[in-house]
């Protein structure tokens, strides 16, 4: 969100109380014996590694269970070469002899994706493995008798259990995922089944352009060097303005090569286009919604800050804050009722605490302290924790907030003509000490956490938000992000698990360390589990870290629109200087986007900022060259030069665009760390808001059928 976050919260409404703490392309072609026979003629062989598991002849499809009700029948594919460190995708048919007979593909220890389908349905599951093998399973547990059904099991476009005897020239096309006009990009793997003597072009198309378009180039080339490698078709679902239902089309593929294999081969593959008709017209009520299948709402944020600073002024610098639920609801419901359709504020960013560590040299401990849940704490629960204060010195915590801020907007929710959803933030800084002003490190040694512990914390992080049913997602703002640090790849990495579930690995097994921990993030109201987001910049979204954030597909980005340039925070940008430094953040996050898949929101400075605000009052006693005084410059004239680059780029119809957040609304802006000085404006004026009433920016997706903007 904004420099002022931490300092307006982080380090001052909670330091008492912490401190009373104490297939890959080349595949190996291996066989694998399964009772005394070899069993098939695929790149890999099935082994029966629990309950009943019977094994077709060819070796393509393998049955679960006998009808007996057996509580866990599974098979393994051992030991599998994959890409490390990259996304990997395995399909394949599934089916059961019973309607209540769930089956799942996974691959251990990064999870898994099922479901219950009587006639063989073709089923995906992508995952980002840390090493080159994994083990890839199908299976299935507690359910009625029945037998469960798994075969053409391939990674990344390449069967692995299908019949290779004969090498044959084909072109592999997998649905992975179909498009929507409400913004969900369709996707289709695609590679080639033998290694051609010459180049192979492949030209892609859409058998129906109205309702399916291809993104990018509508060309694909295979050489004997990368003819196994899956390269993905990017489908944009083309909205009709008709609420026509779910309509099909193809994407087909032909080839063209001098290995006369291959030339003139085609392939086909059906989609479907989804309708966006759940919306209702304009000037009836805001429903929420999410991208098809996945925790993440589609919607513009605002950062609404709960702390109180009754006693701090300029020449008082260290009085603290608390925090007064919902403080500033009255002013959302006067904007959301005011604002015209799809332009209201339907996401809560709450202050929602942070974690505390008080080992690994942060919180005064040693180096060598290792980091448990005796020296970690988590800043959100219900009652505030504090053996050295009375209860009457706190404030509300985050998770009051949340609760407080959910019935505020659900009672107003006719008044506004829209729904909500509240998302808390995990505020921090990873950068305390003489870095920062001399702030006190409470989190610094998140960046060094081993595997073991940041796997811990974000446990813990998990278990405490998860178990608020009033929130919908977590957004992260732990500053500087840097997924180049061990720690925090860890712990992003667990995050994004848990937060979907699919840390539950076996629910049948009592002894299932992560069944244990009973961390529920997956709920009815929840089916998808909870989203989870990081507010940074485009160029630290990393291939790396965009492939956990799709990992489990509920991850998204917040890209900051503000705190642009390389001045000195409290060196205003001058409205020219700041359309210039937006153009180029606009174009860089649209890119980033494409280019890894990610889904963004996009931020603007509503509010002051250190490098974007009206004026500065206070003292610099740091010395570091901030500019008292008028600026000369109106947030309004910011906000205005934000929304029109926004849609001149075109970023309202990008279909990774997700929303507009908005910056931001607290009692002080006050920054640096340390500091004596407050910016302004601090909350959004008028003049702002009946702009942004009229003029945010909406994304495509949140548009019903036949609707304008």
């Amino acid at each position: 969100m904004s420099q002022f976050a931490t300092l307006n919260l982080r380090g001052l409404m909670f330091r008492a109380s912490a401190k009373a703490f104490i297939v890959s392309a080349t595949q190996v072609f291996c066989w694998i014996i399964l009772s005394g026979a070899a069993h098939a003629e695929g790149l890999y062989s099935w082994t029966a590694t629990k309950g009943v598991v019977n094994i077709a002849e060819e070796g393509n499809q393998i049955s679960l269970g006998d009808g007996s009700g057996v509580d866990v029948n599974r098979a393994e594919l051992q030991r599998v070469a994959v890409n490390a460190g990259q996304l990997n995708t395995i399909t394949a048919k599934i089916k059961s002899d019973d309607s209540n007979m769930h089956v799942y593909i996974g691959a251990n220890g990064y999870g898994e994706n099922g479901g219950a389908f009587t006639d063989w349905t073709e089923i995906s599951f992508t995952f980002t493995p840390s090493s080159d093998t994994a083990e890839l399973y199908g299976s299935f547990w507690k359910q009625q008798p029945s037998i469960a059904h798994v075969k053409d099991f391939t990674l990344n476009g390449v069967c692995l259990t299908c019949d290779v005897s004969e090498t044959s020239a084909a072109i592999n096309a997998i649905k992975l995922a179909d498009a929507s006009e409400a913004g969900a990009v369709g996707r289709v793997s695609v590679a080639l089944d033998s290694e051609p003597t010459a180049s192979v072009t492949i030209t892609v198309g859409s058998s129906d352009s109205g309702e399916g378009l291809v993104n990018g180039g509508t060309s694909l080339t295979f050489t004997p060097s990368n003819w196994d490698i899956s390269q993905i078709v990017e489908v944009i679902g083309q909205f009709d303005g008709v609420c026509d239902g779910d309509r099909t089309f193809s994407i087909n593929l032909s080839a063209g090569s001098d290995d006369t294999a291959y030339d003139g081969l085609s392939a086909s593959v059906r989609m479907t286009n989804a309708d966006d008709c759940a919306p209702p017209p304009s000037g009836e009520m805001d429903v929420n919604i999410w991208i098809p299948n996945t925790p993440i709402h589609i919607g513009n944020g605002s950062w609404l800050y709960d702390a109180v600073f009754p006693l701090w002024n300029p020449s008082n610098p260290d009085r603290e804050p608390y925090t007064q639920a919902a403080l500033y609801s009255d002013e959302l419901i006067a904007w959301n009722t005011g604002a015209d359709a799809r332009k209201k504020i339907n996401q809560i960013f709450s202050y929602g605490g942070g974690p505390e560590l008080y080992c690994r040299g942060s919180g005064e401990s040693a180096l060598e302290d290792v980091c448990d849940n005796s020296n970690t704490v988590i800043l959100y629960g219900p009652v505030p924790f504090d053996k050295n204060n009375a209860l009457a010195d706190f404030g509300a915590t985050g998770m009051e907030s949340a609760v407080r801020w959910e019935a505020e907007m659900d009672d107003a929710a006719e008044q506004m003509g829209a729904e909500s959803v509240i998302i808390p933030i995990v505020d921090g800084r990873l950068d305390s000490g003489a870095a920062n002003n001399g702030t006190i490190d409470y989190l610094d040694a998140l960046n060094r956490l081993p595997k073991s512990e940041a796997y811990e914390l974000a446990d813990k992080v998990a278990k405490m938000y998860c178990a608020d049913g009033n929130i919908a997602g977590v957004q992260f703002d732990l500053e500087p992000f840097d997924f180049t640090q061990s720690g925090q790849v860890h712990y992003y990495t667990r995050l994004a698990k848990t937060f979907a579930g699919a840390n539950v690995t076996n629910p049948g097994d009592p002894l299932d360390e992560d069944t244990r921990k009973q961390i529920q993030c997956v709920t009815k109201k929840r089916p998808h589990g909870i989203s989870w987001s990081v507010f940074t910049f485009p160029e630290r979204v990393s291939a790396a870290f965009a492939a956990v954030l799709n990992s489990h597909g509920n991850g998204y980005v917040v890209i900051s629109g503000y705190d642009l340039g390389s001045k000195q925070g409290g060196q205003v940008n001058t409205p020219a200087e700041y359309r210039t430094l937006v153009q180029e953040k606009i174009q860089e996050t649209m890119t980033m986007a494409s280019q890894y898949q990610v889904y963004y929101q996009f931020a603007i400075p509503a509010g002051a900022s250190a490098h974007e605000f009206e004026g500065i009052e206070g003292n610099d006693n740091l010395d570091i060259g901030l500019q008292i005084g008028d600026s000369g410059h109106s947030q309004l004239e910011y906000v205005q030069i934000a929304v029109e680059e926004m849609k001149a780029a075109g970023m309202e119809n990008d279909p990774y665009f997700i929303g507009t957040a908005v910056w931001g609304w607290s009692e002080k802006m006050i920054w640096p760390p340390g500091g004596e000085t407050e910016f302004f404006p601090n909350v959004p004026q008028a003049d702002v808001v009946s702009y942004l009433q009229a003029n945010i920016p909406v994304p495509a997706a949140a548009l019903a059928a036949g609707e304008s903007r």
